[in-house]
């Protein structure tokens, strides 16, 4: 838990407080840059997961149509090759 202290301001004679350790502030701006980093990521995985999805639903139905057409397994294999 963060250490909260105050500080004594005798130019506008008011306390506030303060991270205990100067390192504090970099802290909280690296976390939130972490956390903006980790969300933009997120976002770009399901992007292309979801287009990878789009793609492999297709490949499947191509597929599943070629079994149907023939009711082969040869030509589910032949497609998945190319």
């Amino acid at each position: 838990m963060n250490q909260i202290t105050a500080r004594y301001n005798s130019h506008n004679n008011i306390k506030y407080p303060y991270p205990a350790s100067g390192m504090e502030h970099y802290k909280r701006q690296l976390l939130t840059t972490g956390d903006k980093l980790s969300q933009t990521i997120k976002d770009e995985l399901n992007e292309r997961g979801s287009q990878m999805k789009q793609t492999l639903e297709v490949k499947f139905r191509d597929v599943s149509d070629l079994v149907n057409d023939k009711g082969t397994k040869g030509m589910c294999l032949e497609a998945f090759r190319n």
